[in-house]
């Protein structure tokens, strides 16, 4: 059984934190006793990239043996299959693996195989996105 680690961004300006996720009602999200952005939360995906960094979700990875280098993939939770993803939404060069779903199910061999790599995260780098040619606009 993997472990379920949260990180999220204090609301006082600081950095990530990161540990067990804590709920004061409808007071606030807390990590670590410190209070964190809900939006900022996210979860471990139990993977690390090639570099040995641990993923979690909302950071943005990047596929080092794609054909297009450029290609950078949010990692989302997939309600309806109880999994961690790579939205593929925005890139328009992507065969869809389901009807109707923009996601690639994020998996262990992928990581290994195709030397998946962090390059930030929708927290950090929001302006990170891929363009209609496939390049990416960073910050």
């Amino acid at each position: 059984m993997r472990e379920h680690i949260f990180r999220g961004r204090r609301i006082d300006g600081g950095d990530f934190v990161y540990g067990d996720l804590e709920h004061n009602g409808d007071v606030d999200v807390r990590i670590q006793g410190y209070v964190v952005d809900p939006e900022t939360v996210g979860e471990f995906t139990g993977l690390e990239d090639i570099n040995g960094v641990a993923v979690y979700e909302g950071d943005l990875l990047r596929y080092m043996e794609w054909k297009d280098d450029n290609a950078v993939f949010p990692v989302v939770w997939d309600k309806d299959e109880a999994r961690f993803c790579l939205d593929v939404t925005d890139y328009k060069d992507v065969k869809q693996p389901y009807e109707n779903k923009h996601y690639w199910p994020l998996i262990a061999s992928h990581v290994r195989i195709l030397k998946i790599t962090i390059v930030g995260n929708i927290h950090n780098t929001p302006d990170m996105k891929i363009k209609e040619e496939g390049e990416v606009n960073a910050p």
